[in-house]
């Protein structure tokens, strides 16, 4: 489990400058960067989010905050040393830090307002009972077969396979079933070859595209299918998409949790529905 700083604002104040401000610790490593603001009399920094990591201990970890003049780059002034904490407990005291430039004060800067936030990591969905399912899409149309083919019958020269044995092959221990639904895209079918299909099952059955044969079995139906099919176009994503968005969608409330991996040559034609489908 990761955290984070977040909703941390600065004010600073009698100093007529164009300022950005840097949280600095250990031996002035900077951690954050604030937006830069014209400074008249008093002003106030946006919402500045720090990674918690940064900060290796809230008690004893030094801190300072430098204030800078955006076009001459030159220092405006900079805190004593503090702490985390300290600088923290100053927020709940609406007290402020004073701000130094050649031991003389050139102004004032305080946290007006802070937060930590928790942020969960993938594994830990994992391991407090989200049941992952994986789905895949591979790209079957005629742009990957211009000049050098994507699809090249040699494994080891062909994106493809690498890609599925690299992605998916690291995915499929998460699968909680060790079923993958396996789609293509783009080609036209056996076996009158008339129509272009933009998502079919490449076990053959739409109704039941699921594969328990992990990456081996992927590889072997992949290659089945590129000896069947026709390669042709546009690339169309939304209705794969859109697949993925049915099977997730029949089981909104509860534990499960849907990853769509699309293998493709990159460019694709439906943007505007693919974004529609996404969102």
């Amino acid at each position: 489990m990761g955290s984070s700083l977040s909703n941390v604002k600065a004010a600073s104040a009698n100093n007529n400058h164009s300022s950005e401000s840097i949280f600095g610790l250990s031996e002035w490593v900077p951690v954050a960067r604030s937006n830069h603001i014209e400074v008249k009399r008093k002003a106030q920094f946006d919402l500045l989010k720090v990674a918690a990591n940064k900060f290796p201990s809230e008690d004893s970890t030094r801190l300072r905050i430098r204030l800078y003049d955006v076009d001459s780059h030159e220092e405006i002034g900079s805190t004593e040393e503090l702490t985390l904490q300290s600088l923290l407990t100053q927020e709940e005291k609406g007290a402020s830090q004073r701000v130094y430039k050649n031991g003389f004060v050139v102004g004032n800067v305080a946290v007006l307002r802070w937060a930590k936030v928790n942020r969960d990591s993938f594994l830990t969905y994992i391991v407090n009972g989200a049941r992952l399912h994986l789905l895949l899409g591979i790209d079957f149309t005629n742009s990957n077969f211009k000049g050098e083919p994507l699809h090249h019958p040699d494994d080891k020269r062909n994106p493809y396979i690498l890609a599925i044995n690299e992605i998916v092959g690291m995915l499929q221990y998460f699968d909680y079933y060790n079923q993958i639904a396996l789609y293509g895209f783009g080609a036209r079918l056996p076996p009158y070859y008339k129509s272009v299909g933009h998502c079919f099952a490449l076990n053959g059955n739409y109704y039941h595209p699921l594969i328990t044969g992990g990456v081996d079995e992927i590889v072997k139906l992949y290659k089945e299918a590129l000896a069947r099919i026709q390669p042709h176009g546009p690339t169309k994503l939304s209705d794969v998409i859109g697949m993925a968005v049915q099977f997730a969608q029949a089981e909104y409330q509860s534990s499960n949790y849907y990853v769509l991996v699309l293998l493709t040559d990159g460019s694709f034609d439906d943007v505007e529905l693919t974004i529609d489908r996404i969102i």
